[in-house]
């Protein structure tokens, strides 16, 4: 159901991934819901995102910093990120994921070691996935996200908990 991936650096430093556009097969990529993952470990978000387009997801690009995150949300327009705390640069992804919130109206999904932190400071995003995590842990955190709650339907994945704002 992808297209064929290609990895396209851009000036900034951001990298997203593309696809050919020719056959029907690369339609079907309109309709899948676009994540754009922020993570500063290069090796991790590579796997990440190959488990994402395995599962279904476009992944519309891959950034390292704060800056990087912004443009590519300005330029792809994605429904989901997933956000690790540390980045490269002088911001982190908690503050990012408030801008991103306010400007782009993305889902947030926290994906970091920093959990504690994530609890304590988030003001927007509903979910933080504790590192390390296993591909099908995010898979699942990110379609619970995507449904917008947790209904029961689908298991908490381990590592996955609610962000409390009592």
């Amino acid at each position: 159901l992808t297209c064929g991936r290609q990895e396209v650096k851009e000036a900034d430093g951001s990298v997203r991934f593309g696809g050919d556009s020719r056959g029907p097969k690369c339609l079907l990529r309109s309709m899948m819901t676009k994540v754009l993952l922020i993570e500063d470990e290069p090796l991790l978000a590579l796997a990440v995102s190959d488990a994402l387009v395995e599962a279904g997801y476009e992944v519309c690009g891959v950034a390292e910093s704060a800056t990087a995150a912004l443009a590519l949300a300005a330029q792809h327009k994605p429904e989901l990120a997933m956000v690790d705390v540390r980045l490269v640069g002088d911001r982190d992804g908690i503050d990012l994921a408030e801008e991103l919130v306010m400007r782009h109206h993305i889902a947030i999904l926290y994906a970091t070691a920093n959990s504690s932190e994530v609890k304590r400071r988030a003001k927007v995003g509903d979910w933080c996935l504790a590192k390390p995590y296993r591909a099908e842990w995010v898979i699942a955190a990110l379609r619970i996200v995507e449904r917008g709650r947790d209904d029961g339907a689908m298991p908490i994945p381990t590592g996955l908990s609610r962000i409390d704002r009592r």
